[in-house]
């Protein structure tokens, strides 16, 4: 699935390489996170939280009441630029991504590739 341009960031965290632990949600094309059952049982962790630049395990909680279809993704420079391809998280259920590196300066979030039906 090609994507236009990542749609949200699901309701969570936001990691700063090289900078500060960010978070909060937003959202920008498609529904809001409250139509689509987001809650504040969404989360997103970084592991180490500031990598500077090194490897992190990124992990997503989905919070929906049903899957939900997820990437890894950053932000710098006014770009968007997605990670990981898209998959499909079990509602209620947790997944993790293991980053080799990481691009210094970036803001890394967890995006919404497809919202649940």
């Amino acid at each position: 699935m090609r994507m236009k341009k990542l749609a949200a960031v699901a309701a969570g965290s936001a990691l700063a390489v090289g900078g500060l632990f960010a978070t909060g949600s937003t959202a920008s094309a498609g529904a809001a996170p409250s139509e689509i059952g987001v809650s504040a049982d969404c989360w997103t962790t970084f592991n180490p939280g500031n990598p500077q630049g090194g490897p992190f395990t990124h992990t997503y909680r989905n919070c929906n009441p049903k899957a939900i279809s997820v990437a890894t993704g950053y932000r710098k420079d006014g770009q968007t630029v997605r990670v990981n391809s898209c998959r499909y998280v079990a509602a209620g259920a947790t997944t993790s991504w293991r980053h080799s590196s990481s691009v210094k300066g970036a803001q890394y979030e967890t995006h919404i590739c497809r919202y649940p039906a």
